[in-house]
C-alpha cells in the first residue's frame, strides 16, 4: 500500500491555515486538496480491497456514505484548526478549553462512524475483505490525523 502521496497532500491541505489563516482564498484551496486527499484514499481502497464486481457493487456505495459522512466530521477539524491559527498567538484560556471539547467530540464522533460503516461493510463483504477495509480505513486514518497533528503548534 502506498500512502505517502495521500500523507503528503493533506500536510500541504492544512499547512496554509497556520501561514496565513486569513487568506480569502484558503477556504477553497482546503477544499480541493480535501477532494485530492478523498480521491487519493479511494484509490487506496480501489488498489487493496481486492474486490469482485459483485462485491464492489455492495462496497463502494457504503464507502461513499461513509466518506461523505466523515467528510462532516474532517470540515469541522478544519474549521477548529483555522480558528486555533487565527487566534494562536492570543489563545485564552477559555478558548482552549472550548477546543478541546470539541476536538473530544470530534475524535468520539469520528470512532462512532468506523464503527457504524465497519459493520455496514462486514454485512455485505466476506469476513477476511471486511477486516482488511478495517484495516486499511485505519492506517489512512492514522497517517492523515499524524499528519495533521504534527504540524499543528502546541499550545502555549
Amino acid at each position: 500500500m502506498k500512502f505517502a502521496p495521500l500523507a503528503a497532500t493533506l500536510v500541504l491541505a492544512i499547512a496554509p491555515s497556520f501561514a496565513s489563516a486569513e487568506d480569502g482564498s484558503l477556504r477553497a484551496d482546503e477544499a480541493i486538496i480535501q477532494q485530492q486527499v478523498m480521491s487519493d484514499k479511494r484509490a487506496v481502497f480501489a488498489n487493496n480491497m481486492n474486490l469482485t464486481e459483485a462485491e464492489s457493487k455492495k462496497f463502494w456505495p457504503i464507502y461513499d456514505e461513509y466518506e461523505l459522512e466523515l467528510k462532516k466530521n474532517t470540515d469541522k477539524l478544519i474549521e477548529l484548526l483555522n480558528i486555533y491559527a487565527r487566534d494562536y498567538d492570543t489563545f485564552t484560556d477559555d478558548q482552549a478549553k472550548s477546543a478541546l471539547k470539541v476536538r473530544m467530540q470530534l475524535q468520539t464522533e469520528r470512532l462512532a462512524l468506523k464503527h457504524k460503516y465497519t459493520r455496514k461493510v462486514a454485512e455485505v463483504l466476506p469476513p477476511k475483505k471486511a477486516l482488511r477495509f478495517a484495516q486499511i480505513e485505519s492506517r489512512v486514518s492514522h497517517i492523515i490525523q499524524g499528519d495533521i497533528m504534527s504540524i499543528v503548534p502546541l499550545a502555549r
